[in-house]
């Protein structure tokens, strides 16, 4: 093995190998457990150790062999110990304590820091320029017990690290003594002949891939169904949906144990139970999970697009809308000219084109003045009658949409949702007193998720959604027509759990599922990023979920498009009994560009509490985000891939996702005076315009 430059001019590295013995013919394959594709996938093409000039595997265990230990810490340099101690970091046994967390949860009553053991504990070594470093904070991006992220190798004793030995075992169960013993059930081993005896699959011990599938040793994350998707075809018999169309979505769900089709009609909306009653078991997690009772802690639905900006649509939750206070008739006779004015989507107009691409503005305001022929008798107009006279007018159909609700019968109007804010709001007018009760409060959203609810509901004076028909064999959702959509790919996804989450400690995790499908093109819309699964999941699909307790969501190539359903671009100010803003800023789930941003270069930034958005608090004690992406963070292309991406994070600079990188005080400052904010109590309204691309193209 050779090895040449690493601090300037050329770097490369060379290895031949070979075997001292003339009576062989053929050479053996080469040693080949992990590929240097499986350290650049997370570390990035340029990773280099030593200051730049070690490029590879074959190359580092030429030094990192058993024989080889730090000088100063007197810890094994072997590979095999060294790279699983680094990624195993603060979840070596003898930093996290008996429980395998070494940060504390503040979500939950048990403080999970407190069996930690010593940061002495921690690996470290006296490496590059003498200077000891120390890894008891890393954490492995996929799951720690995700052996095949990095045991890809194709080559001779591809599955060796299938076969446990104590060097290997040991390297990360750090408190076991094999010499004496201690912590080890099956007594003192001075080899490791008898390693698989025990450690096999199905044998007396766990089998080195048992022991280490999470998903399958805690009860509490096994999904408690398998969810099919499906979607009625376009009416035209393409690829894509076009005006005229309202597919209608159909969700199966089947018991993930039996695989049969559960009775739909038994879904009825209920408290989480969680995976035990009562006071929580003293070994984590229990054997087995309490029976369903079939009331649903969660069935949740969206629909949300496109990729471009990612806004909720066609569901009822995605309307921006307000309705009456009564069915009707209203007496409106005391009123010479009754008329409306309407604000749609925060009062900003669009710019369309006409037939010879001239430029044409289309107000963000329309007041309808109700005509003497709009009604039979002025003291007892009908809701009827009020959705004809409203949506006959040009510029209020041109924006907004009045219809009767499917739910409770009342008058509604509602924003086609065309701006960036989806927003409604009334000025006053008699007429508003009259049907609205006076109503000048602007409505947006579904609060900070656009989420529906697919269970029957069953909380007091709840309304069922009407859009949902839930028949034995299946649910289904039949969505607003597509006419009003932008061109792109949107997204169909799920979250449904019936035992559901009590706390982050009692749970059953939720089963989740999504799909895609293109409005008005062909093609489908390249997302902004993907490949997620490139540092957290492994060829078999498993991986780092998200929060498995709330989210289940597994960082496979297209996370984007399942998270994306909450983390919206919909700006929503949530406001209190006197209607005063008490958020500036997104109600709930952050935008995920300054989000995801933030929290890969966590590590680096200024404010990471406030730039990852939680300003009120770290939801692990004394982390401070202090996460760093293994590769450089400049290397943007390992998420905004070339040719399966868009590319617009370098020809469409923002504020939210720069943001998350350039986060001093002098960045924040450089935002502000470049936005245009005609509201500026209010920064995140919606209604800013940024003229980042005028520099930074």
């Amino acid at each position: 093995s050779i090895m040449t430059g690493g601090h300037s001019g050329a770097t490369a590295d060379a290895v031949f190998d070979f075997v001292p013995d003339t009576t062989i013919t053929k050479l053996p394959a080469t040693k080949n457990i992990v590929n240097n594709d499986a350290c650049q996938a997370c570390h990035g093409p340029q990773f280099k150790g030593h200051g730049g000039d070690r490029l590879s595997i074959e190359n580092c265990v030429t030094c990192h062999n058993p024989s080889t230990f730090d000088a100063q810490s007197k810890q094994s340099l072997d590979a095999k110990v060294m790279i699983h101690r680094i990624h195993a970091g603060g979840n070596l046994d003898s930093i996290a304590g008996p429980d395998g967390h070494f940060w504390n949860n503040t979500g939950t009553a048990v403080d999970e820091s407190k069996d930690n053991g010593p940061i002495a504990n921690a690996y470290a070594l006296w490496g590059y320029g003498n200077n000891k470093i120390s890894w008891y904070k890393a954490g492995f991006q996929a799951e720690l017990g995700n052996c095949t992220k990095c045991h890809n190798g194709k080559g001779e004793n591809v599955d060796a690290w299938k076969v446990a030995s104590r060097a290997a075992c040991g390297s990360c169960h750090d408190t076991v003594d094999f010499a004496t013993g201690v912590n080890h059930k099956g007594g003192a081993q001075a080899n490791d002949n008898k390693c698989s005896v025990c450690h096999e699959e199905g044998g007396f011990g766990l089998g080195v891939i048992e022991a280490h599938d999470g998903t399958k040793k805690d009860p509490r994350n096994i999904p408690e169904f398998n969810v099919e998707l499906s979607m009625t075809p376009p009416k035209s018999g393409k690829t894509y949906y076009e005006a005229g169309d309202a597919p209608v979505v159909s969700i199966v769900l089947k018991d993930a144990k039996t695989g049969k089709v559960i009775d739909h009609t038994t879904m009825i909306e209920g408290a989480s139970e969680g995976c035990w009653t009562g006071t929580a078991p003293t070994a984590l997690p229990p054997a087995t999970c309490q029976t369903a009772n079939g009331k649903f802690g969660a069935s949740a639905f969206f629909v949300h697009g496109p990729r471009a900006y990612r806004s909720p649509a066609l569901t009822m939750a995605a309307r921006a809308k307000i309705l009456s206070t009564t069915v009707g008739p209203w007496d409106l006779s005391a009123d010479p000219t009754p008329s409306l004015t309407v604000i749609f989507d925060a009062g900003q107009p669009l710019v369309t084109y006409d037939a010879s691409g001239g430029d044409k503005p289309v107000a963000g305001t329309a007041t309808v003045t109700l005509a003497a022929s709009a009604y039979a008798n002025k003291a007892a107009v009908t809701a009827a009658e009020l959705v004809a006279a409203f949506n006959a007018n040009a510029a209020f159909k041109a924006r907004g949409i009045a219809y009767i609700d499917e739910a409770t019968g009342k008058f509604g109007i509602r924003s086609r949702n065309l701006g960036k804010v989806f927003s409604v709001q009334f000025a006053a007018s008699a007429f508003n007193t009259t049907v609205f009760a006076g109503n000048v409060v602007a409505a947006g959203t579904n609060s900070s998720t656009a989420s529906n609810l697919l269970a029957k509901r069953t909380a007091s004076g709840a309304i069922d959604d009407p859009k949902v028909t839930r028949a034995t064999d299946k649910v289904t959702y039949k969505l607003d027509p597509v006419d009003d959509l932008p061109a792109g790919t949107y997204t169909i996804s799920v979250e449904i759990g019936d035992r559901y989450r009590v706390d982050a400690d009692n749970y059953v995790t939720p089963s989740v599922a999504f799909f895609n499908f293109n409005v008005k093109q062909a093609a489908e819309e390249l997302p902004v990023a993907r490949n997620c699964q490139t540092c957290h999941q492994n060829a078999e699909g498993h991986g780092l979920v998200v929060d498995p307790s709330r989210h289940n969501k597994l960082l496979r190539d297209l996370a984007v498009d399942q998270c994306g359903a909450c983390h919206d671009y919909q700006p929503q100010n949530p406001k209190d009994a006197t209607n005063t803003p008490f958020n500036q800023g997104w109600a709930g789930s952050r935008p995920i560009s300054r989000r995801i941003h933030a929290i890969h270069n966590g590590s680096e930034i200024n404010f990471p509490l406030q730039t990852v958005w939680y300003a009120n608090g770290d939801p692990a004690a004394g982390r401070n985000w202090d996460i760093k992406l293994p590769a450089d963070v400049r290397t943007c292309e390992l998420c905004h891939t070339a040719k399966t991406t868009s590319g617009t994070w370098a020809t469409k600079p923002g504020r939210l996702a720069c943001w998350g990188c350039h986060d001093s005080s002098s960045a924040q400052a450089h935002f502000a005076a470049q936005t245009y904010d005609p509201t500026p109590a209010d920064p995140w309204s919606g209604d800013e315009a940024e003229s980042c691309v005028t520099c930074h193209k």
